[in-house]
């Protein structure tokens, strides 16, 4: 967790923007958003939040496919907080960007103002073969390389139809984890094995 912190604070430091507050994705966007939000000093709101009570009892007996589209039709949006407000929505990182594009929705259903994405880490341009992730996903970011970050930022903006969207950068992202070289970062360099094409979110 306090890793998250630190790059959240890095990347308030490297693309800062006005808003209103800062809506973490539960749970995966809350310690890089809390550390976006101290390093920006704009306010933490948890406005989105999951109908624990369905996961409990609908996803135990769901095919392991629909599970994660199960889980982001029963994300909950506080109308009240957010409604006519400049949002950064922060999640860890952008995989498929399927729960991101639900969220955006959501939000845009509640007549936010603004939604400007801040992810804390670098893009995704390679999947993982370490057995953290399936091989097989198919990643937003996939068709890029480590160099492409200004283009894989505003190619993903115009797909998620959001006003902003920043990544962390690598070079920061491994200055803040240092010497540890337990980490792996394949998966934010250029993959040697074939991939398949991103997909697109129209």
């Amino acid at each position: 967790s306090n890793f998250r912190i630190k790059v959240g604070e890095a990347l308030a430091e490297e693309s800062p923007v006005e808003a209103d507050m800062i809506l973490p994705i539960p749970e995966s966007g809350k310690f890089g958003a809390m550390g976006y939000a101290k390093k920006s000093k704009i306010p933490f709101m948890e406005a989105i939040i999951r109908d624990r009570e369905y996961i409990n009892l609908k996803t135990l007996f769901e095919p392991s496919g629909m599970r994660e589209l199960s889980l982001e039709k029963k994300l909950i949006t506080v109308k009240e907080l957010i409604e006519g407000q400049k949002v950064i929505l922060v999640d860890e990182a952008i995989v498929t960007g399927l729960t991101l594009i639900k969220v955006i929705e959501k939000l845009r259903e509640c007549n936010v103002k603004e939604i400007h994405v801040r992810i804390p880490s670098p893009p995704m341009v390679s999947n993982c073969y370490n057995g953290v992730l399936n091989e097989n996903l198919r990643l937003a970011a996939r068709e890029y390389t480590e160099k492409d970050k200004e283009i894989i930022e505003e190619e993903l903006r115009k797909q998620f139809k959001v006003e902003s969207l920043k990544f962390l950068s690598l070079d920061k992202f491994v200055k803040i984890i240092g010497e540890d070289k337990s980490v792996c970062m394949e998966c934010f360099r250029t993959a040697q094995k074939k991939i398949n094409p991103v997909i697109k979110y129209e």
